[in-house]
């Protein structure tokens, strides 16, 4: 699902959808650190945290702790590539209610039961509230949250799934990769199998008086806007093309575009 957010977008049922490919890997940009009573707790990082029985796959051709990751989506359905939504859990990290600011599906008696918030519009505080009761002193941590989810091919790597990275950056890397990946398809009405470079780096807070660093990701595409241009241009004119064929060349160079078939000659 998706926050209600694009009127170019048709609405989203709400229904968790089926993968078109098994999950993986997931990728985080955070581990945890110790104190000196050697007390666990969240530590961000500048680099890209890797978990999946399959790590070494990328450690070993991107480095231990990468900052840049070649990806390419495999579906253009933002309900399975590139997912966003609000959602609250309860004191065990289980998930209890979700929805994309319109329609929400909340637990109760075993099954996720929607709920519109036009019917309901306590619906925020009362999840809140409700899960907050009892929670002793885990009750602060206890909020919605705005979450955005991204699943993608990592070029290269010789397992066939999809690698999953979540953030909750509301400020920085959601609007960054929301705004490619829809930049994406409003401009070439297509982004699966296109390149790009998942990246990260920390930067500085610009607050007065905060010395704080974060860390933001971003999503940059590996092609220029003509080449793009081109790929749209030809699959709209040839609609029986494997645009999966995509992920096999090198779009960063020049495109040569002939009668029957889309530069073969840079299939490498």
């Amino acid at each position: 699902m998706r926050l209600v957010n694009n009127p170019l977008r048709k609405p989203s049922t709400g229904e968790q959808p089926k993968r078109s490919l098994p999950e993986v890997g997931r990728i985080s940009i955070g581990e945890k650190g110790y104190t000196a009573n050697n007390r666990a707790f969240p530590k961000s990082t500048d680099y890209f945290v890797i978990r999946s029985k399959f790590e070494q796959k990328v450690i070993s051709k991107y480095g231990e702790k990468p900052t840049e990751l070649p990806v390419f989506f495999y579906s253009d359905d933002f309900n399975e590539a590139c997912t966003e939504r609000l959602e609250i859990r309860d004191k065990t990290g289980a998930l209890y209610a979700y929805g994309d600011g319109e329609t929400f599906f909340v637990f109760h008696q075993g099954a996720y039961k929607p709920v519109k918030l036009s019917d309901k519009p306590d619906l925020i505080e009362a999840c809140e509230k409700y899960l907050k009761d009892g929670a002793g002193s885990m009750a602060p941590y206890i909020k919605w949250a705005h979450v955005l989810t991204m699943r993608f091919c990592i070029k290269d790597i010789p397992v066939l799934g999809y690698w999953q990275f979540s953030t909750k950056a509301v400020a920085t890397s959601i609007p960054n990769l929301r705004e490619r990946f829809d930049g994406s398809m409003q401009s070439f009405g297509l982004v699966r199998f296109l390149p790009f470079s998942l990246t990260i780096k920390k930067v500085k807070s610009n607050k007065p008086g905060v010395t704080d660093t974060y860390p933001v990701v971003d999503l940059v595409p590996m092609f220029s806007m003509e080449t793009g241009l081109q790929v749209s241009k030809y699959l709209s004119e040839n609609p029986t093309a494997n645009p999966a064929r995509l992920a096999l060349m090198d779009l960063s160079k020049p495109l040569e575009i002939s009668v029957n078939s889309l530069l073969l000659d840079n299939v490498e």
